[in-house]
Order: structure tokens, then sequence, then C-alpha cells
């Protein structure tokens, strides 16, 4: 399982941190969600408003249902009522109509025609007057139920329905034909809705309508009206609505993402030029280099805004930086002269000291006494050398290079590795390199590569216990360069001296190393080294031992 999830991270990229891109995000998702709440509550808003203009015409309708029931004129304005005279009358969904109930609903009417006839009128004569007023024209020929004509709030495809005492008549104004009745399943549907309020229904071969009914008493009796108007246009207005602000949505938000990334790229534009100036700094080679060169632009910080602050602040603290460099290059210039101007001034009293010591072995003595001047000739040497390396460095430090020639490599190897077996013979020295180093050269001087390597060399042996296996090896490396490998199976490379081992007067414990050492045996080869083009490593390998190694150019 952890590994399927390591090989899926190595497979998706990770995720962004830079604010250029996480902001541009994050406005998107703001935006996101404003544009929906604001297209949730406009979509509510609409449609409350479409309902609401239905609910006005359903209830205009409604009143005139009302006022037609009780008047009487049902059948008269909407035509023959239900299973009424006439046997022919188009059904829309006739399959679905029981001739049982037709039957039931003619014998129902020829009941109330009779019993309407017999009884006296309980309408009150205001009414009544009203009622005549408010008449409406006979239809053309009522008897063979055609629907009369429309009355005011009857809108193409709407219905009107006036169902009592069992019978129900009803208008439908189709659009595409001539308008009919509602057919007993469709009645049905309505009936089943509740008198509170207005309601959608979907209505068998009609579609989705909103209903409104009321009960309203008649002459005949307590009669249930109902107006239906059609949701179509409704819900293509509310899809129409929905489709538009959904482009409309995405294309404001495509707009807003890129507004928002060209905005803040272009806040982030000083930042970026701060970020290139800590590049350039971090690049710089502190340990030669003094100047810093590049600064934040004025343009940059002569604003006020953050990365402005930044970049003054950054400005400041390289010339602190500078500043310090420069103290210190100076301070090391002055130290550098110093060792020379003293080097130069030892030179001419040690080599007298050497002399005179010589001079004096010479002389019968005694034992105690050569003893003393034996150790003050030996003393003497050791100073010598060490004011003789101290001379190099200066030297290399004012830029003072040997005369650089082609010198063959394999000769100065074989010479040196020759003196030293002779000058540490308790060593076990080996030697290895392929014959086609015979013909190589390398760029340098012939004085600075035997130094070189003669320092590596004494360095194994002072530092590696008597009886120390030494190996010398050399061959050629990615073609043009030439490698020399000093390794020894002694103590190793002290830990808490490996990453200063090349500097100068750095040396290891003298309680683990019996050797005597100035500490600027490697800091030469290393100076020398990378006067010549080259570079020089160590390290330790196992089981125990260190390795050095010298690579150099070809000539």
């Amino acid at each position: 399982m952890a590994k399927g999830q390591r090989g899926l991270t190595k497979l998706l990229p990770s995720r962004s941190r830079r604010l250029s891109r996480r902001l541009p995000v994050m406005v998107l998702g703001v935006c996101f969600l404003v544009i929906a709440g604001v297209g949730t509550f406009a979509g509510l808003a609409l449609r409350g408003a479409l309902y609401e203009q239905l609910d006005t015409s359903l209830n205009q309708s409604v009143n005139q249902l009302a006022q037609i029931a009780r008047a009487g004129q049902g059948k008269e304005v909407l035509g023959t009522p239900l299973g009424g005279e006439e046997k022919n009358t188009p059904q829309t969904d006739s399959s679905k109509t029981p001739t049982e109930d037709e039957d039931s609903l003619k014998a129902h009417t020829k009941d109330e025609a009779a019993n309407r006839i017999s009884r006296p009128s309980k309408i009150p004569d205001s009414i009544r007057g009203q009622a005549e007023e408010k008449r409406f024209e006979k239809p053309e020929d009522p008897g063979r139920g055609r629907p009369g004509r429309d009355f005011p709030g009857v809108t193409a495809g709407s219905f009107s329905l006036i169902y009592q005492a069992g019978q129900a008549t009803s208008l439908l104004v189709d659009p595409g034909s001539a308008s009919r009745q509602l057919s007993s399943t469709q009645v049905s549907q309505v009936l089943s809705l509740t008198l509170t309020r207005p309601q959608n229904v979907s209505l068998t071969d009609l579609g989705d309508y909103r209903v409104s009914q009321r009960q309203v008493d008649t002459p005949e009796g307590t009669a249930r009206i109902a107006s239906g108007l059609p949701l179509r246009e409704v819900n293509q207005t509310l899809h129409s609505f929905i489709l538009f602000y959904a482009l409309g949505s995405l294309a404001a938000l495509l707009g807003a993402y890129l507004l928002a990334r060209f905005l803040v790229r272009r806040e982030l534009r000083d930042l970026t030029q701060v970020e290139k100036v800590a590049r350039t700094v971090e690049n710089v080679n502190l340990e030669s280099e003094s100047h810093l060169p590049t600064r934040v632009r004025d343009e940059v910080t002569s604003k006020d805004s953050e990365a402005a602050q930044l970049g003054r602040s950054l400005n400041r603290a390289l010339e602190h930086v500078e500043s310090s460099l420069k103290l210190r290059e100076e301070s090391e210039a002055q130290l550098r002269q110093f060792v020379a101007d003293a080097s130069h001034e030892l030179r001419t009293p040690v080599a007298a000291i050497s002399g005179y010591a010589q001079l004096l072995a010479r002389q019968n003595l005694g034992e105690q006494a050569g003893d003393a001047v034996g150790r003050i000739e030996r003393e003497s040497q050791r100073l010598a050398d060490l004011v003789s390396d101290l001379i190099l460095l200066a030297r290399l430090d004012a830029g003072q290079n040997a005369q650089v020639e082609e010198v063959p490599i394999a000769g100065v190897i074989v010479e040196t590795f020759t003196n030293m077996r002779i000058t540490y013979p308790e060593h076990h020295w080996e030697l290895e390199f392929s014959k086609d180093l015979a013909e190589v050269t390398v760029v340098g001087s012939e004085s600075a590569l035997t130094q070189i390597i003669s320092n590596l060399l004494t360095n194994a042996a002072q530092h590696t216990p008597v009886g120390t296996k030494i190996q010398v090896s050399a061959y050629l490396v990615a073609g043009d360069k030439l490698q020399v490998q000093v390794a020894d199976n002694g103590p190793g490379i002290d830990p808490r001296i490996s990453d200063t081992l090349f500097n100068r007067f750095v040396r290891a414990d003298t309680a683990r190393t019996p050797g005597e050492s100035s500490g600027l045996g490697l800091a030469i080869v290393k100076t020398l080294t990378e006067a010549l083009g080259g570079a020089v490593t160590a390290e330790n390998r196992a089981p125990s031992g260190a390795v050095f190694a010298l690579t150099l150019p070809r000539s």
C-alpha cells in the first residue's frame, strides 16, 4: 500500500505553493461562491415572480368562474358537462374514461335538471339582478356540447373546471386545435389537490400546470371550481435563465481568474526582481569576492509597497555584507603581507643558525654537546622549511604563480615516489599506473607538481603508524584529465577536521598521529592544485584508511 502511494506521488505533480498561482485560484473560488449565491437567489426570486404572476392570473380566472358558477352559467360558458347530452364529444383520453362514470353523470344531470325546474330559486333578488346583468352570451349550439366563448383570465393552454354534484364542466383552451374538455382522469388529478393554495400538478397528456381551487355556494348547492395555467413557458424561462446565467458565470469566472492573475503578477513583479537579486548574490563566491555587484533597482525600492520595503532591507543587508567582506579582505591582505615580510626577515637568521649548527657538529664537542647541536640543526631545518612554505603561500596569494609548461607526469610521480620510499623505509610503498601514462603531459611547473605529490606522500607517511601500506596509483579519467590517488590503511582522517583539512595550520590530534607537521602541507597542495586548474579531495575508506585524490587537466 505504501509503495503504491509513493509511486502515485511520483506520477502526480506536487501541489504548487507559489503565491502567484494560489491567489488567482483563491479569487476564483470566492467568485464562484458569490456567483453561485447570487444565481441561487436570482433564480428563486425569478421563480417566485413568475409564480406570483401565474397566481394573480389564476385568482382572476377563479373569481370569474365563481361568478359564472353562482349565476348557473357553467354549461353555457364552458360547454356540455362531461357525460352530458352529446355522446360523440371528443375525449382526450377516452380509453381511461369509464362508461359507468358517464352513465352515472348522465343520470345525475337529468335528476338535477328536474329538481331545478320543480324547486323555487333560493338566490336573493339582489344577486339575481347582478347575475342577470353579468349574464354571458349563450353559445351558438350549447346542446351540441361545443364550448362557449373565452372569458377574462383564460389564456391559451389554460383550463377552467366547475365540479358540482358529481358533474364536471370544463374548458381546455388548446392552442394547437379547437378548445375541448378535460378527460375524467385529468379531472380526478385536479380534484385530488388541496384547496389551501395554488399547487403544481402534472396532468396526463398535458404536462405541468399551476392549479388554483375554491369552493363556492351556488343556487344548486356547493360547487368546486378550479383554474389552471400551463408551466411550459415558466419552465422554459427558468431553463433559459439557468443556461444563460451558467454561460455568463463561466465567462465571468474566466475573466476574474485572468484579471486576478494579471493583477497578482503585476503586484509581485517587484518581489520577483528582489528574488533575482537574492539568487545572484547566492551564486557569488564570498571566499574570493568582496564586491557584490547587484542591488534591487531604485524603481522598485522607491515605491510604497511590501516588496519595496523588502528590497530596501535587502540592499542594506548587502551593503553591510560587502563592507564586512572588504574589511576581511583588507585584514587578510595585511596578515599575508606581515607573514611574507616576517618570512623574508626570518630566512637569513635561520640560515645562519643552521650553518653554525652544521659547523659545530663537525667539532669534537662530546656526546652531550653533540646531541644538543644535532637537535639545533634539525629544528633549524624544520624552521627553514616552515619559512619556505610561508613564503610560497604568500607568493601564491599575491598571484605570483610558477611558470607554466607541459610536464611529463609519469617522471614526476616515479621520482617523488622513490624519494619518499627512501625517506620513510618503515612503510610499505606500492606504485601502480598504466603504460599509457608514459607519454601523458599536464600543464604546470615541474617544481609545483613535485611539491604537490611530495606533500601528499609526506602527509600519508607522517600521519600513519609504522608498517602502514601506502598505495600510489595514476590513471586517466574522463578522457582529458589525470587522477593521482594516495591511499593508506592507517587510522584515517579525524572527523573533527574533515571539513577544514586543507585550511592553513590545521593539524590532527598528535596523540593519534605520531609524526610532526606544521599544518601547511595540505594547504599548499590545495593552493598549487587550484592554481594549475585542478582539484584535490580527501575521504575515509572502508574498513580503514584514507584516500587523497588529485585531479589535473591534461595539456
